[in-house]
């Protein structure tokens, strides 16, 4: 049987990036890629393909080492006013919203960061299928600074200070 039709999906591209298939392969034409075949559907005459199934899913590996609420060095690679765009690996990136980035009010991203920065973020979401990791800057830095505060509050062993000892004190 001759099927009709074969079909390279924009999301069997890339594992990793949205690639726009008419910017990317528009001065390809007549020439050969290797490609996957993923299914074939006899009654629909149609087989489907997939660049990316010829390369190992960067994301297995990136999920199988982080979730939510996990702690990440990052490298920003990118600043606009309403987000940083960070590289999580080689072939993943991640956003940290404006409202995620800091602690201390800013008024421009390019105030507090610059590319090439190195900061430490928590996963907030993980959308793989989007192609998509949300960080908080922020919320990394309130645990740390919590962890800090219970650090001082609770570990003081060696110096216990009591009501009479401040009394006592107080009338010298």
């Amino acid at each position: 049987m001759v099927h009709e039709l074969s079909l390279l999906k924009k999301e069997e591209l890339s594992w990793t990036k949205d690639i726009d298939p008419v910017n990317e392969y528009s001065n390809k034409i007549g020439q050969e890629i290797e490609v996957v075949i993923k299914s074939i559907d006899d009654k629909k005459r149609r087989i489907d393909l997939s660049l990316r199934d010829l390369f190992d899913n960067p994301w297995d590996n990136f999920l199988a080492n982080n979730r939510v609420g996990s702690i990440v060095e990052t490298l920003i690679s990118e600043i606009d006013e309403k987000k940083l765009i960070v590289k999580l690996s080689e072939e993943i990136v991640g956003i940290s919203p404006f409202q995620e980035a800091n602690i201390e009010k800013i008024y421009k991203l390019t105030d507090k960061f610059k590319t090439g920065d190195k900061v430490l973020a928590k996963i907030k979401s993980l959308e793989p299928k989007r192609k998509r990791v949300v960080l908080s800057i922020k919320e990394y830095y309130e645990e740390e600074q919590n962890k800090e505060l219970e650090k001082f509050l609770f570990n003081k062993g060696e110096t216990k200070l009591t009501l009479g000892d401040l009394l006592s004190k107080k009338k010298k």
